[in-house]
């Protein structure tokens, strides 16, 4: 009998101790938290911030956008990290410089001067010049959500439970967006319950032609954790807001309102 209980202690204590090795592997919070950031702005859009983390960095940063800011652009970001398959020219000969979807807007400029800081003073810098909103980590990403202004369909949307998604290795990043929304039968059920309206489209940036560097698999889990385990994967972002303009009116005259998601 002593033998046997001491043979179940030392195979508990093995399960233990494996869960903890596990657990100590994964990066934490804390971890992400205090990467250290050297980064000097003044007066640039957020769109330019955000694209000195996520290159420079390999900082992942999702955002749900406040109705406070419904309609416009200026906390748009570029939602991929840069990539370049190779030199690009117009049909005359002059050279292509892809800068994203950068926005045309002239307000709500972020200005940020820090070295070697640890990067949760940079985003609680960031965020505090955003207004409404807040941020943490989710799934080793930055998750940056209204704390004002917040859309209930938006709340119910990144609660929704999921069943399944797949994406297969080497597909180009711009199908991301297609593949949940064109596919996904939660998204899309959430879509005509809600009576709104969303596109996806792909076009041929470098920025949207990069390969997945793995497959996808995920199940069980709610729309936020699927965004965010997609984004830690191909890495750069996701934004979720309002469109432009507020209301989608169809040929036929039907009027739905007009969500943006971007991957």
């Amino acid at each position: 009998m002593f033998i046997l209980k001491r043979a179940m202690f030392i195979g508990i204590m093995s399960v233990i101790l494996v869960a903890v090795a596990d657990a100590s592997a994964m990066p934490s919070s804390s971890e992400l938290k205090n990467k250290r950031i050297t980064i000097t702005m003044r007066n640039k859009l957020l769109y330019d911030v955000f694209k000195r983390l996520i290159d420079d960095y390999d900082i992942a940063i999702g955002f749900e956008q406040s109705n406070l800011d419904d309609g416009k652009d200026h906390y748009v970001f570029e939602t991929n990290i840069r990539y370049d398959e190779g030199p690009h020219f117009t049909p005359d000969g002059r050279p292509v410089l892809f800068v994203g979807n950068r926005p045309s807007v002239n307000d709500h400029f972020i200005t940020i001067d820090y070295r070697n800081a640890r990067l949760e003073e940079v985003m609680d810098d960031i965020v505090a010049q955003m207004k409404n909103y807040s941020w943490r980590v989710d799934n080793e990403v930055i998750n940056i959500y209204p704390l004002k202004g917040r859309e209930p369909k938006f709340a119910r949307l990144m609660g929704r439970k999921i069943d399944k998604f797949f994406a297969p290795k080497d597909m180009e990043v711009g199908y991301l967006e297609a593949l949940i929304v064109l596919e996904l039968p939660e998204f899309k059920t959430f879509i005509l319950e809600n009576n709104l309206y969303v596109e996806s489209w792909q076009n041929a940036t470098p920025y949207l032609k990069r390969p997945l560097p793995e497959a996808m698999t995920f199940s069980d889990l709610t729309f936020k954790d699927l965004l965010n385990r997609i984004t830690k994967s191909k890495r750069g972002g996701w934004i979720l807001k309002r469109g432009t303009p507020k209301i989608y009116e169809s040929p036929t005259g039907e009027k739905k309102e007009f969500i943006e998601l971007e991957i």
